[in-house]
């Protein structure tokens, strides 16, 4: 198996060739101006509901510019992309026709998207550095095995294959972890739980920016090796 990034929409499969180095990367993602927005408000309609997945227009948006978007940017190609979904949506809470519910639910539809900006470049600064570590046979990201699976990044290692589930390590992030691992199928293969920490070794800030570092990669080699022996 090759080293493969696709994006997976239900109709077509594209691939990405990996240009840019790690360290273009990472300086991309350093001069992101980035800052979180306020916790999410559990009791909102919003907050709760369905609504189209934002990586297919993160990734949709890297595929075509080779670069990863501005939050801006993100949220444009985001509304876009799903202006039809992101109105049944709305309607169904009943904002339809409505300036200031629909202001409401914009600002709430923001918050959700500004969340998940960061673990989406968190994933894929990952993905990078597993493939220039050249420390495995592979490794393969699909937004098809992410939504419906629930794997965040395979990776090949000496002809095993290994799921690796990426999340922050906090008490929320380890429940929604849980909540997902419910819902998708039983898996064919191992998979490894990779929690980012921000005090851990494990972890690096770019910019305003918290991803992985380069320490990920002998941890994972490290945990597949325990799980084989």
């Amino acid at each position: 198996m090759k080293n493969i990034f696709e994006l997976y929409n239900g109709n077509f499969t594209k691939e990405h060739n990996i240009v840019r180095t790690l360290e273009d990367i990472e300086e991309c993602i350093t001069r992101i101006d980035y800052l979180p927005p306020p916790p999410c408000d559990h009791e909102n309609p919003v907050e709760r509901m369905s609504i189209p997945m934002v990586a297919d227009s993160f990734y949709s948006y890297l595929f075509e510019y080779d670069t990863i978007p501005s939050k801006e940017e993100l949220v444009k190609k985001y509304l876009q992309d799903n202006s039809e979904e992101l109105y049944k949506v709305e309607s169904v809470i009943g904002n339809v026709g409505n300036p200031q519910e629909h202001k409401s639910f914009m600002l709430s539809l923001l918050g959700r998207l500004y969340r998940t900006y960061p673990s989406l470049i968190r994933d894929y600064h990952c993905y990078i550095m597993l493939y220039y570590s050249k420390m495995f046979d592979w490794v393969w990201y699909s937004t098809y095995n992410d939504t419906m699976n629930g794997v965040d990044i395979m990776v090949g290692y000496r002809g095993k294959k290994i799921g690796l589930n990426l999340f922050i390590g906090t008490p929320r992030s380890m429940e929604y972890r849980k909540l997902k691992k419910d819902r998708h199928p039983q898996s064919d293969f191992d998979m490894i739980d990779v929690a980012l920490t921000f005090s851990s070794v494990l972890c690096q800030k770019l910019g305003n920016i918290y991803t992985y570092s380069k320490a990920v990669i002998p941890y994972i080699i490290s945990k597949i090796e325990i799980q084989s022996s």
